[in-house]
């Protein structure tokens, strides 16, 4: 199992020191090391329980007992080592046999989690008393299934001819552990082993038994007549073992302990049936049976018995319900109690609750696909959505690593006659497979989405091909011509897909190699790409910030660079990504692409994350090139880590992420427990902590780069202070009007004059507006009303502010535009500033009460609760995924308004008009708007107004 399995007795509960009646293994938070047996009457009984299981209930110990467990806990692993002169003393606590020899083909000594020691492999030598003749070592980085311990099994001897033992004429018992990790298919490689001069496999195909990367065992008795044991494999085409073992044979007539079911599993086109590991040295496997209800017989349903302690019965009929149990075998045909019956039967793929996709191959060209899996070969399919057929498909493989593992990547493409949902020619169907938690990759486009930056709509489907549930997948969207008619972007966008992190390549070749087109692949030029790579590679330091600004959407930049750190990424540092040119503008942006390493995690089947990585991670000359470049301008880095701290408090809290995360994991629940081909093929364990672990990354990440952002911001002596794009009454210029304002400030202790200052919210005309021979006093504030009206004053600037979001830069004058600060906000609401939390520091938030030319005050967005008599507003939680709840106090009755308006100022639910009296009312939003409409995730406003007074709070809503 790829989970650890206890016999009956054995437990783990969080730390606690726990032992029962032949357990053989002792358990303990720190280490996990074997013992020999304990009479069970030194010993209290006690149930066998799942790991992580809370222990509730209490389980006796004799005192005896417990000072034995300890006392053997204590003695050296060594006292239970390797062969000595070829033979080894019981080590495993298990009765009746000595342990000859255990070999780790094609790998070195080793010791597992469990103290079981493995012999290094050798070439036979007659003195070592052991060793193989003939084949190769074998080393794979796959993760292994149906082990809890993957090491002795990540290397093999492929090819072998045969192994020799020697061992003194008796009867012993052989278990060969093998992992395929070469075959695609059913039928690539398969080999006979023979023992002694037994034939015991047949055309053993590992992949037919258990698919690829699981452990498959099996386990002989046979006989030494002349002082060797031999075990020999003949391929055709590959023989691969991977582990085994020679131990005495010592015949019985007990029988092996009954197993126990750990779940049985409703899966899509087959029963899972998952029962923990039996302990006994001598089990030769196990038999399962299968009756009809609701009144059939009993029959055995598996042929060949196997040490795999799970079984998939695809011949259930999915209309009947049936009736299974599982009895034990050893080699001596003594057999175990049945289990306890459980009842299951197959679900229809119609009975998923995510997007049912179907995808039908000719078995001719899905064999194609398989023997080259490393190609881009496309194959004819015919592919069903639900209820719409697009017959005239094709299908391939995609990625890189993920080719090689068990659960593919698969790139469809569709015909320009029949496009996907009328409107994509290609989408990818993502497996998810290094990634347990099967939430990374959706979550980190949807915050890309949310945040601006165009990236691939995503949705989790059931992937179904010639009838075989292959599993819970991401479709993810292919940015080409068509992305960028369903995103509304120019269809003038040459996009680049981008394998190298923008440094300087030796030739045009290795440009073309490195930065592929996904648009307009006619045109032979890379040019353009070319030219922006050198720029970034070459120009001064003094003069990027100039030749960023007029080339580069830093806006963009700006908050791609911020997901990317807050969520972790990797990869994005070297490659996987997209540069993309609007050809009209001749203006850059970067684009997300293969977020699987995201939140934390640093390489594919990391079992940990990392929350510390840099405030500006991969802005070096070594790593991301356009990084290193853009986090060079203080204007801009100081822009970065604002913009990360206003999300942090936002759409990257934790409460918030946890919410998404949760969300997700529902939506995917029924499907991905069914799925026994994801990480951890039949074990949930990983999947059911993904929003725990990916929480946990949150809440870790946030409190480190709370400390240690401001450590990375520039120090800037004038900047952006505050600013309104939808003036209706806060504030009004010298003629009455109320326009759009900037307001300054200097956080210096000496005057700072302005002569030589610019102001623009166009960053491509970098001087748009001159400040006038004034200046601004030490720590004071500046005024400039952005109203296109110059004619008005000195302070008139000659544009105005776009209430749907735009960037505003103050530059200086120089050889090359100096930057001096920039600031990005988005929609505004009517007289709803966006500004400073406090004078002259990060993070920028919005202001319900602005004020200009005055100093800011840190708000709150969940005021405390108010006790008293005065009037107040409240909303929580915040940010909230379901129902939201809004309360109001009064202290006497009066008329009230109260409603909910989103950031544009546009209202969308109205919650009371009229008379309302003393105390406090409240009221649930459910987030729907006055039509019923489910609203969009994002910041909302709830507004009471009084006769006398009006109150505003923001809400953070969920989507």
């Amino acid at each position: 199992m790829s989970y650890p399995t206890y016999p009956a007795g054995c437990l783990l509960a969080r730390g606690e020191l726990k032992c029962g009646p032949f357990c053989g293994i002792l358990y303990t938070k720190q280490r996990i090391r074997r013992i020999p047996d304990i009479p069970r009457k030194l010993l209290g009984s006690s149930s066998l329980i799942r790991e992580g299981t809370e222990i509730k209930t209490a389980h006796h110990i004799s005192a005896l007992g417990l000072l034995l467990c300890i006392s053997l806990l204590a003695l050296p692993v060594a006292g239970f080592g390797g062969p000595v002169n070829g033979l080894e003393p019981r080590s495993d606590g298990s009765s009746g046999s000595r342990l000859l020899y255990r070999v780790n083909c094609g790998g070195d000594t080793l010791t597992d989690i469990h103290g079981v020691t493995y012999s290094p492999d050798r070439a036979w030598n007659e003195g070592m008393g052991y060793g193989y003749m003939e084949g190769a070592a074998t080393l794979t980085w796959h993760t292994i299934g149906g082990t809890y311990d993957e090491r002795a099994y990540l290397t093999a001897r492929h090819n072998f001819f045969r192994y020799r033992f020697a061992a003194p004429n008796d009867q012993y018992l052989v278990t060969l552990e093998m992992v395929d990790y070469e075959s695609h298919a059913v039928g690539q490689n398969a080999f006979d082993i023979w023992i002694q001069a037994t034939q015991v496999q047949t055309g053993l195909d590992i992949f037919d038994r258990v698919e690829r990367d699981y452990v498959l065992k099996y386990r002989y008795l046979t006989t030494v007549t002349d002082g060797l044991l031999s075990v020999t494999g003949v391929q055709w085409p590959l023989s691969q073992i991977s582990t085994i073992e020679v131990r005495s044979a010592e015949p019985d007539f007990e029988a092996p302990e009954m197993p126990v079911i750990e779940q049985v599993v409703n899966s899509f086109g087959c029963v899972l049936l998952n029962w923990y590991d039996n302990t006994e040295e001598d089990l030769k496997g196990y038999r399962v049976y299968r009756r009809q209800l609701p009144s059939g017989s009993w029959g055995q349903i598996n042929t060949e018995l196997s040490l795999v302690s799970r079984y998939l019965d695809f011949n259930a009929d999915p209309d009947l319900v049936y009736q299974y149990r599982v009895a034990a075998v050893d080699v001596y045909n003594n057999v175990s109690n049945y289990t306890a019956v459980v009842e299951a039967h197959p679900l229809h793929h119609e009975e998923t609750l995510l997007p049912l996709f179907q995808v039908t191959i000719d078995p001719a060209d899905y064999a194609l696909l398989t023997a080259y899996p490393d190609s881009e070969l496309y194959v004819p399919a015919i592919v069903a959505v639900n209820d719409t057929i697009y017959s005239d498909a094709e299908i391939r493989y995609r990625g890189n690593v993920i080719r090689k593992l068990i659960k593919k990547s698969f790139k469809v493409k569709f015909s320009s006659v029949h496009p996907f949902r009328g409107e994509a020619r290609k989408i990818n169907l993502t497996a998810e497979f290094p990634d347990k938690t099967l939430l990374r990759e959706e979550e980190a486009y949807q915050m890309f989405r949310d945040t601006g930056v165009p990236a691939p709509d995503t949705e989790p489907i059931h992937l179904v091909i010639n009838n075989y549930n292959v599993g819970t997948y991401l479709m993810v969207e292919h940015p080409d011509e068509h992305f960028l008619e369903n995103h509304n972007l120019e269809d003038s966008t040459l996009i680049y897909k981008c394998y190298d992190r923008l440094a300087l390549l030796p030739d045009s070749a290795a440009y073309k190699e490195m930065y592929t087109k996904e648009t307009f692949e006619d045109i032979e030029s890379w040019g353009d790409i070319i030219s922006l790579i050198e720029m970034l590679n070459t120009t001064p330091s003094a003069a990027v910030y100039d030749s960023l600004i007029r080339v580069f959407d830093v806006e963009n930049f700006v908050n791609y660079y911020s997901n990317q750190i807050l969520q972790g990424g990797f990869d994005w540092i070297w490659k996987n990504y997209f540069v993309v040119r609007d050809m009209t503008t001749d203006r850059w942006q970067i684009w997300p692409w293969d977020l699987d390493l995201s939140f934390g995690i640093q390489a594919l089947f990391d079992t940990t994350w990392t929350a510390t990585t840099s405030p500006i991670r991969g802005a070096s000359p070594t790593f991301n090139v356009l990084a290193y470049r853009m986090m060079e301008v203080g204007a801009i880095r100081n822009a970065h880590l604002c913009n990360m701290q206003y999300r942090m408090e936002t759409i990257f809290a934790d409460n918030a992420m946890a919410g998404k995360f949760q969300d997700a994991h529902d939506r995917i629940l029924f499907d991905t427990e069914r799925d026994w081909r994801k990480f951890g093929w039949e074990s949930n364990r990983w999947f059911y902590d993904g929003v725990d672990e990916l929480s946990d990354f949150v809440e870790a990440r946030n409190a480190y780069l709370e400390t240690a952002i401001p450590s990375f911001m520039i120090h800037q002596d004038l900047v952006i202070n505050e600013l309104m794009a939808a003036n209706l009454t806060t504030l009004q210029d010298e003629y009455g009007e109320y326009d759009d304002w900037i307001e300054l400030y200097n956080s210096t202790d000496e005057t700072i004059y302005l002569s030589g200052y610019y102001l623009t919210d166009d960053l491509t005309v970098p001087y748009a507006w001159a400040f006038p021979d004034t200046f601004i006093e030490p720590y004071g504030h500046f005024i400039v009303w952005a109203d296109e009206d110059m004619w008005q004053g000195p302070v008139h600037a000659n544009f105005k502010l776009g209430r749907n979001g735009e960037g505003i830069a103050l530059h200086r004058m120089g050889a090359a535009v100096e930057s001096v600060d920039l600031v990005f906000f988005g929609p505004q609401g009517d007289d709803i500033s966006w500004g400073r939390s406090t004078d002259g520091s990060c993070p920028f938030d919005y202001f319900a009460e602005p004020t200009p030319g005055e100093e800011n005050f840190p708000i709150s967005s969940t005021p405390a609760a108010t006790t008293g008599i005065d009037p107040s507003l409240r909303a929580w939680p915040n940010p909230a995924s379901g129902p939201g709840h809004i309360s109001l106090s009064l202290s006497r009755e009066a008329l009230v308004s109260v409603a909910i308006y989103d950031i544009s100022g546009r209202r969308v639910r109205g919650l009371h008009r009229g008379s309302l009296a003393a105390g406090i009312t409240q009221w649930v939003w459910d987030g729907r708007d006055d039509s019923g409409r489910a609203v969009a995730g994002g910041i909302y406003w709830v507004k009471a107004w009084t006769p006398e007074t009006s109150l505003v709070q923001k809400i953070v809503r969920l989507r």
